[in-house]
């Protein structure tokens, strides 16, 4: 499988590190809110995401006379390292943040579709009781043994370093989020039979998150008939936008105030 690296930073915190390879996890229990959102926030920003999460991997779909490759990190944003690592849900208010100084988009719901489908290793969901416990973070990490549960179940071996999909909602692209800026959109979380769970949404504001969500991040440049272009241009194209939504076109910039912008731009055909 081809992978693109994705070289994020440069540089890591030596303190942040001692203190990941002496528990991670015991550190990330005992937050909740706020304090959690900063914890995650600056350990991807250190760099301290799962090893492999930026070596993004490529789904490719085929319609309308042209073929389209994007690259996906091949998991949820998860925490750590082989020896110990949790998946880290966090807000859609971070996930912003994450998204334009990591320079990546979120997938449209289509698109969490295409990765499902070709993922090389499908997670069943897992719910668990609703309520107010939903949103702390003792529930995140045992949403985390619990999938690790049903692998070690089902004998596959995890972490697999292979794109990886349906055990977590996708924060998404919709157009929808136009009229409802301050929202976040959710899609996905897919059963054993590989029906969805979660339709798409905007039930939620920006700073609501449980331990249902994951953020995987998409690369910004595709390869369309093999010729690089950015995915914004692709998505707010009239007909190319077809191959990566079921909305029709996109516009990343609206959605995204001061977004970053390619430069120079191209112009499709």
């Amino acid at each position: 499988m081809q992978v693109i690296k994705v070289c994020f930073f440069v540089l890591s915190s030596f303190l942040f590190v001692a203190q990941a390879r002496s528990g991670l996890r015991d550190q990330f229990l005992q937050l909740d809110g706020e304090a959690r959102e900063h914890f995650i926030y600056q350990a991807v920003s250190e760099g301290q995401a799962f090893p492999s999460w930026n070596e993004f991997v490529p789904v490719t779909v085929s319609a309308k006379a042209h073929t389209l490759t994007f690259y996906v990190s091949p998991d949820y944003l998860q925490l750590g390292d082989e020896q110990e690592f949790f998946w880290a849900p966090l807000q859609y208010f971070s996930v912003k943040k994450l998204m334009a100084s990591l320079g990546v988009l979120i997938p449209t719901a289509k698109m969490v579709n295409l990765i499902y489908r070709q993922a090389e290793l499908k997670i069943w969901s897992k719910t668990m009781s609703d309520g107010p416990e939903m949103s702390t973070s003792p529930i995140f990490l045992e949403h985390t043994d619990l999938l690790l549960a049903q692998l070690k179940e089902r004998g596959l071996p995890y972490p697999c370093h292979c794109l990886s999909a349906g055990h977590k909602k996708d924060y998404v692209l919709t157009k929808r989020l136009l009229e409802r800026p301050n929202r976040e959109a959710i899609y996905g979380w897919f059963r054993k039979d590989g029906s969805v769970i979660q339709p798409l949404s905007l039930v939620h504001n920006d700073r609501w998150v449980d331990y249902s969500q994951g953020f995987r991040a998409v690369s910004r440049k595709v390869l369309l008939d093999g010729v690089e272009r950015p995915l914004e241009e692709i998505l707010r194209h009239p007909t190319l936008s077809l191959l990566v939504s079921d909305e029709g076109p996109i516009d990343v910039r609206k959605i995204f105030s001061n977004w970053p912008s390619f430069s120079p731009g191209l112009e499709l055909h």
